[in-house]
């Protein structure tokens, strides 16, 4: 059996992108599958570099949905976006081939209510995701993997420096995460010891780069290949966007005891517990409000919430947790097609 693994565009960065390369990686590794391609509409030159270092060349094939669809009796196809699930399933009823599909609901949807097709198989990352399939889709028999990531060597001993705050938001640039609108209602508002920085790429940047080049609190790192020190070097994540599923990001800064900031959208509170591990902010007023009161916190506060930041990680948010479950589904997947 053979695993393809499915995306729309992988030139950027991004959290569902990322899980896309690194789910497909890791299932191969299990010796379940005989082989392996990850495929999208971008063309292998065109693929963002960290994906170009996880893949090779070997590993990727460029999207046409024939030449897919010629052995499907023969492949196991995981799809990480909606389009693609429903392109293939429209396409293999046209084609009276009977095809194989997990499909990952990754965010929340509120559009194309009869014009999106779901398979069999179909996992939320989210108990809010498997509700918005549920009701909204009319999705029958929905599983719920959060995702995870591997732990890391954190330092809860890092020390608070209440005179100078960063609070990074590590995600694509576009208007779904809002980083403009946000940077537009917070200019010139934030307390003088914040500091925010944008992590990310995406259609946005440009605009985001020109809004806040004159003001020193506001910084654009553009994409960053090394996550780690990024993290180690930030005193909280942020994150506000219109929709979620469950996001890497904020898990990714559980894992390393930071506290995070983020509003009620998809997962999002399936991550956070408000007062506990980070701040629930439900509009810009309430955000702002929220960054005021940063430089307040007090070391030995700031080290409880860190605390349950890991506590939450470690029971909830685990790789090799989620990695199980997923190994346990494609078992069963390999066994009803044999």
């Amino acid at each position: 059996m053979k695993l393809i693994s499915l995306y729309t565009y992988l030139e950027d960065v991004g959290g569902a992108n990322n899980l896309c390369v690194i789910f497909h990686n890791n299932l191969m590794r299990t010796g379940m599958f005989s082989d392996g391609k990850v495929s999208s509409f971008t063309s292998y030159e065109d693929l963002a570099p960290s994906y170009k270092k996880q893949l090779g060349e070997s590993s990727y094939v460029k999207f046409k949905a024939m030449e897919l669809l010629k052995n499907a009796d023969e492949v196991v196809f995981l799809s990480h976006h909606r389009k693609m699930t429903t392109y293939l399933l429209a396409l293999s009823k046209l084609l009276r081939k009977e095809i194989c599909i997990v499909h990952i609901a990754h965010i929340t949807l509120n559009s194309l209510k009869y014009a999106t097709l779901f398979p069999k198989y179909t996992i939320a990352v989210s108990s809010n995701v498997k509700q918005n399939l549920q009701e909204y889709f009319n999705v029958k028999g929905v599983r719920v993997i959060y995702n995870g990531t591997p732990p890391v060597d954190y330092d809860l001993e890092k020390p608070l420096n209440p005179e100078h705050i960063v609070v990074t938001m590590p995600a694509l640039i576009d208007g779904r995460k809002q980083q403009v609108a946000l940077s537009q209602f917070l200019k010139n508002k934030l307390p003088k010891q914040v500091t925010i920085q944008f992590a990310g790429d995406g259609p946005d940047r440009e605009e985001l780069e020109n809004l806040v080049s004159d003001d020193k609190q506001f910084k654009v790192l553009g994409h960053v290949d090394d996550m780690d020190s990024l993290y180690r070097n930030s005193d909280y994540v942020l994150l506000f966007s219109k929709s979620e599923g469950l996001p890497l990001c904020l898990i990714e800064a559980q894992s390393y005891g930071i506290p995070i900031i983020c509003n009620d959208v998809g997962g999002n509170l399936e991550i956070l517990k408000p007062g506990e591990n980070g701040f629930f902010t439900d509009s810009m007023q309430e955000l702002l409000a929220c960054l005021k009161k940063l430089p307040g916190i007090d070391v030995l506060q700031y080290q409880k919430i860190r605390e349950r930041s890991i506590e939450n990680f470690t029971e909830k948010f685990q790789f090799d947790k989620m990695m199980k479950q997923y190994v346990d589904l494609f078992q069963e997947v390999i066994q009803s097609r044999q």
